[in-house]
């Protein structure tokens, strides 16, 4: 997780350069990304909050959706691809996450999260397909408000078609997560309302990662530098958290809700 931690920041250093060509940094972006979000056919975007305009696309937009990437220009071009019906899940997705931030979190813990929710978003064939959409803040102004993003779509459809219209804040450091709030649910005008709380460890998060890579626990175990029967205690203590009776139920349920 703290080499996860390190890309993200490399990710806004460069971000936070006021050069805005449509160059890329020179890490290797895609690869990155993939590492850190991606659990299929993905492609990533980079936003300027404060204008609402993408300057920069990857090129796997043009497979996903049949569009060359230097078409999408604003958040605008980017939304006629979303279904009519997952349309008010967008914009309350956005009022969800400005609330938990504000009332719950902290505006200024906001670059240690990413958020996650679902929705359908037409392809390239002209059929609908349910996509992951993830976010992270990249960088704030000097009142706090968002300056830049880091916006990656991976397609699902593989995994899953149901859209359970559920919205997660996943924690990059091991605090408290915010998984599976029920948006339908969402009332902008109650304060009180909780939300299912659930604390991956920062180790637990590592492996989290690492079984949906197929890895199995002699391989964590290698990975991690730790021993085996520590690799099948922290299972058995993600399965307890997450509710999920075995491996396969897990993996499925992080992609579908984000958290992986």
């Amino acid at each position: 997780m703290e080499n996860e931690i390190l890309l993200i920041e490399k990710i806004r250093e460069n971000c936070l350069k006021e050069n805005r060509d449509q160059s890329l940094p020179s890490f290797g972006f895609g690869d990155i990304i993939s590492e850190i979000f991606a659990v299929g056919q993905f492609y990533y975007y980079l936003l300027d909050y404060l204008d609402s305009t993408i300057t920069y696309v990857s090129s796997g937009f043009k497979e996903a959706h049949g569009i060359e990437p230097y078409q999408i220009k604003t958040v605008k071009d980017i939304l006629c691809f979303v279904h009519p019906e997952d349309l008010n899940t967008v914009v309350k997705v956005e009022e969800m996450a400005f609330f938990q931030m504000k009332n719950t979190v902290g505006i200024d813990k906001i670059k240690e999260f990413k958020f996650s929710y679902n929705a359908r978003l037409k392809t390239a064939s002209g059929k609908y397909q349910l996509f992951s959409l993830q976010s992270l803040v990249l960088s704030t102004d000097d009142n706090g408000n968002h300056d830049k993003g880091l916006i990656i779509h991976s397609n699902i459809n593989h995994i899953t078609s149901f859209n359970n219209r559920k919205f997660s804040i996943i924690s990059l450091i091991g605090d408290p997560s915010y998984i599976n709030m029920n948006i339908s649910e969402f009332e902008i005008d109650n304060p009180q309302q909780a939300f299912p709380v659930i604390c991956f460890s920062k180790r637990e998060l590592e492996i989290i990662k690492l079984i949906s890579e197929g890895r199995d626990s002699k391989e964590i175990a290698e990975k991690l530098f730790i021993s085996t029967l520590t690799v099948k205690s922290h299972r058995q203590n993600i399965l307890s958290k997450s509710g999920c009776h075995n491996l396969v139920e897990l993996v499925a349920k992080g992609i579908g809700e984000g958290w992986i």
